[in-house]
């Protein structure tokens, strides 16, 4: 059984200080995590106030591919809604662009030929 723990906003951005790359893997995976999984469990405001306050630690580096990721997962000016068409099914999904694909997670992207539209993602304003 996989334990769940819950911890402060705040905390959550001592811990990214923590474990930016170029660490150990058990850090490096936890880096990792804060895009595909705590990225949907913050609000607009976190997402912004997690992302300037990362972005701005000097070991955050974008030459690193992580950090490179990273960056692209929370940027706000990079969120779109990618509209796509998969034998007649139509969905909207939000994503971000990412090496050339729109992507919903590290290792999981919307195939080019499924998509019929992208438009930027509205965001709310930002306090």
């Amino acid at each position: 059984m996989k334990a769940t723990f819950k911890i402060d906003f705040f905390e959550l951005m001592f811990l990214a200080e923590s474990v930016i790359p170029n660490q150990p893997i058990a850090r490096s995976m936890c880096f990792d995590s804060f895009s595909d999984t705590h990225y949907h469990n913050m609000t607009d405001n976190q997402r912004v106030q997690f992302f300037n306050h990362v972005i701005r630690i000097p070991r955050f580096n974008l030459e690193n591919e992580q950090c490179k990721h990273f960056f692209a997962r929370f940027d706000p000016d990079n969120q779109y809604v990618v509209h796509t068409d998969f034998e007649g099914k139509k969905e909207k999904t939000e994503a971000y662009f990412y090496n050339g694909e729109y992507r919903v997670g590290k290792d999981k992207y919307i195939s080019k030929e499924y998509i019929v539209k992208v438009s930027e993602k509205l965001r709310k304003k930002v306090v």
